[in-house]
């Protein structure tokens, strides 16, 4: 089993750290959400 580099790699690498900023980005919204029904 030889050492993946190329695009593969780092499509791979590169999607936690998507997923981990849309959850972020999600509970932004969703905080907003609840402050402006509170408001």
């Amino acid at each position: 089993m030889r050492v993946a580099h190329g695009p593969s790699s780092i499509k791979l690498s590169f999607i936690p750290i998507s997923l981990s900023r849309l959850r972020e980005r999600a509970r932004v919204r969703a905080r907003d959400f609840r402050l402006a029904s509170l408001a």
